[in-house]
Parts: C-alpha cells; structure tokens; sequence
C-alpha cells in the first residue's frame, strides 16, 4: 500500500526563495529513487516562508530504503534553510475516485 508524507516547514525569515531554490534540486533527486512516486515542495501564495512538501511512495519498504540511504549522507543544505522543526504526518492512500 502507498504511504503520503506532509510535511509542513518555514524558511528563516526571509530566506523562502533560497529553501525554494535548494529544495527543488532535493525533490529532483529523490524522486529519482526507486519507489519514490511524488516528491514536490509547493510555497505558500499567502506566506513566502511556509512550504508543505508532499511525499508518496511505492510501499513502506520503499521509504524505509529512503530513510535508510538519507541517514548515511550529509544533510542537505536546503534543510540549514528551515526554521524549527518541520512537522510530518504520514498517511496510507486508499484513492476514493
């Protein structure tokens, strides 16, 4: 079953167009992971500096090899962007339509 990551964050003060900039090449590469199906950053029209990133993958296993293959590298610089700490809800797909 397919599993939906919200995530929602804030850019420093100020520093919504660099987060922007640095987490599109981020959804670039990991969309390029097998399992990844959707990786994208969308910007707040209201508020520069507020961002949700959605997320889906294949199955769990496909985000446990994410979650895996992410804690060996370096953090990215998009993420000394961020404001506090980004808030996450993960969710099983189940299509209505």
């Amino acid at each position: 079953m397919a599993i939906r990551l919200v995530v929602q964050m804030r850019a420093i003060e100020g520093r919504g167009a660099e987060l922007a900039a640095a987490a599109a090449e981020r959804c670039r590469i990991v969309e390029s992971e097998d399992g990844c199906e959707q990786f994208e950053i969308f910007r707040s029209a209201l508020d520069p500096d507020k961002f949700t990133l959605l997320i889906q993958w294949r199955n769990q296993d496909a985000l446990n090899a994410h979650n895996l293959l992410a804690s060996k590298q370096p953090a990215d610089v998009w993420t000394t962007l961020v404001s506090g700490t980004a808030t996450r809800e993960d969710y099983t797909v189940n299509r209505t339509r």
